[in-house]
């Protein structure tokens, strides 16, 4: 069994490092994709909140007709 080479360890080291490290653009790409998903999940929650409670409401009555003339 051969021992594994300085340069094997580093070059996986810096492999790893590149998976780890993103740049700038990616970072602040991955953060608004993130603020999408959480503004969009928080409306869908406010709208089936909003829903529920409609739904509980009892319906409005029902407005006459005017009676014509005739």
């Amino acid at each position: 069994m051969t021992k594994p080479s300085k340069e094997d360890a580093e070059a996986r080291f810096e492999a790893l490092l590149a998976q780890v490290l993103t740049t700038d653009e990616e970072a602040r790409q991955h953060a608004a994709l993130k603020n999408a998903r959480g503004s969009a999940r928080q409306e869908a929650v406010s709208a089936k909140a909003t829903f529920e409670k409609n739904r509980e409401r009892a319906p409005k009555a029902r407005k006459r007709e005017p009676k014509r003339r005739a």
